[in-house]
C-alpha cells in the first residue's frame, strides 16, 4: 500500500498495488492516540481536515496484509 500526499492538507489518498481492497484505515498521534478509524469496503481517501498539523502514522489493512506509512497534516 502506498498513501499521498505525505504532506497533507485535506484528503489521503490511500493505493493498493494489488488487487487487496483496503478496509481498515486507522490514523493515530505520535502518542498512539487513535484519532480516525475507518472501516468500509473498498477505502481510497480519507478527510483529514480535521486533524490539527502534525506527524501522524496511517495503517492501512486489507485484512491479508497491512501496512503503517508516516504523514505530515499541515
Amino acid at each position: 500500500f502506498s498513501v499521498s500526499p505525505t504532506l497533507v492538507n485535506q484528503n489521503l489518498n490511500i493505493y493498493s498495488q494489488s488487487d487487496d481492497k483496503v478496509n481498515h484505515v486507522v490514523i493515530t498521534s505520535l502518542s498512539s492516540e487513535k484519532l480516525i478509524d475507518i472501516y468500509s469496503e473498498a477505502i481510497q481517501n480519507v478527510d483529514v481536515s480535521n486533524l490539527v498539523p502534525g506527524i501522524y502514522f496511517v495503517k492501512i489493512d486489507s485484512g491479508k496484509s497491512s501496512s503503517i506509512h508516516k504523514i505530515i497534516k499541515i
